[in-house]
C-alpha cells in the first residue's frame, strides 16, 4: 500500500505533464517532493493514532485496508481505528512467533497463518462483515509476505 501510493502520485504527475496541465518546472518539483517524502518515509496515507509510531502495524494496516477496500460494502462497515486495532493485533501475532531463522520454518508459518485466520474470522464476526474465505486467505498471504520482509 505504501509503495502503491507513491506509484499513484508518480503516475498522476506524469499524466498531468503529458496532458500539458503542468509545466516542466512543476513536474520536476512534484517529482522532487515525491522523492523527498519517500526518503523521509512519509506517505499520503493517514494512519489511526494507535499505530502512528508502529511501522510494522502500518504496513499490515495498509495491506488489510487495500484488500478489504476491494469489497466496497465491507469498507463501509468498519472505521479506521478498528482496522488500526486489528493491525496492532496482527503485529503482536507475528512478533510472538518470530525467532531466529523463522523465515524458513514451515511450522511457524502455519501457526502464524492459523492465528491470523482466527483473528480475521473473529474480526469478521464481531463487525458483521461479508468477507469470504478467499479474501481472508489473501489477507493472510499478503501479511505473511510483508512480515517476512520486515522481521
Amino acid at each position: 500500500m505504501y509503495y502503491k501510493k507513491f506509484s499513484e502520485r508518480i503516475q498522476e504527475a506524469i499524466q498531468e505533464y503529458k496532458d500539458k496541465r503542468i509545466s516542466e518546472a512543476e513536474y520536476l518539483n512534484r517529482m522532487k517532493d515525491i522523492m523527498n517524502d519517500y526518503r523521509r518515509g512519509e506517505s499520503s496515507e493517514r494512519y489511526p493514532e494507535i499505530i502512528k509510531e508502529n511501522r510494522n502495524a502500518q504496513a499490515f494496516y495498509g495491506v488489510t485496508k487495500d484488500i478489504l477496500s476491494e469489497t466496497t460494502e465491507t469498507a463501509a462497515s468498519y472505521d479506521t481505528n478498528t482496522l488500526g486495532d486489528l493491525a496492532l493485533k496482527i503485529d503482536e501475532i507475528i512478533q510472538e512467533h518470530q525467532k531466529v531463522d523463522w523465515h524458513d520454518n514451515v511450522e511457524i508459518h502455519n501457526r502464524i497463518a492459523q492465528e491470523l485466520d482466527d483473528l480475521l474470522f473473529d474480526f469478521k464476526e464481531k463487525h458483521n462483515l461479508d468477507i469470504d474465505f478467499d479474501t481472508i486467505d489473501k489477507i493472510i498471504e499478503q501479511i505473511k509476505t510483508v512480515a517476512l520482509r520486515r522481521y
